[in-house]
């Protein structure tokens, strides 16, 4: 599975990028920002082709981890907000 979140270390937005066979089958993706403490700050919902750019603001800096999930896929990333 190729999927990458950039840039990481961010202020307000992020890239997810997905490999071109994943988003055959999986285009309707979930995403959810959730902090150390597994609830969530943020979520939405969102079509991905081969990329796609996450917009959020408030964040408080720190360590957070991104989920993305679907019907195919069910991935965890961290992300660290500067």
């Amino acid at each position: 599975l190729k999927l990458n979140i950039y840039p990481n270390t961010t202020k307000g937005s992020f890239t997810i990028s997905i490999s071109s066979q994943l988003t055959a089958h999986s285009s309707q993706l979930n995403i959810d920002i959730v902090d150390m403490n597994g609830r969530i700050i943020n979520s939405t919902n969102k079509q991905i082709n081969n990329s796609t750019e996450v917009k959020f603001s408030g964040l408080p800096q720190g360590a957070y981890f991104v989920r993305i999930y679907g019907d195919t896929i069910n991935v965890i990333r961290k992300l660290i907000v500067k």
